[in-house]
């Protein structure tokens, strides 16, 4: 009976890191289609004979280091509570 109290809190933990996941892989989506575009347009240029820094300045700036941190931030927490809510119980179920 003990672990039905305890299954919710790691629900709502999972729950929580699916959400906080989303979130991180729709802002590196929009970032992708960015740079797709970017692309898009250097090859136009490459085509035409034109310097791609002058069509696409940002194409070589781009980086997802943000994100990655982001995300490995997102999953440090989480195994943290996960490992904490596991102490609990197995301290409840011993208790």
């Amino acid at each position: 009976m003990r672990q039905l109290l305890i299954l919710p809190p790691i629900i709502l933990l999972i729950l929580a890191l699916v959400s906080q996941l989303m979130e991180i892989a729709e802002s590196t989506s929009e970032r992708t289609i960015e740079y797709a575009n970017d692309m898009n347009d250097a090859l136009d240029c490459a085509f035409r004979g034109i310097n791609i820094r002058r069509c696409s300045p940002t194409l070589m700036n781009t980086t997802y280091e943000e994100e990655y941190k982001q995300f490995e931030d997102v999953l440090k927490n989480m195994s943290t509570n996960l490992t904490n809510q596991s102490d609990q119980i197995i301290v409840s179920y011993h208790g």
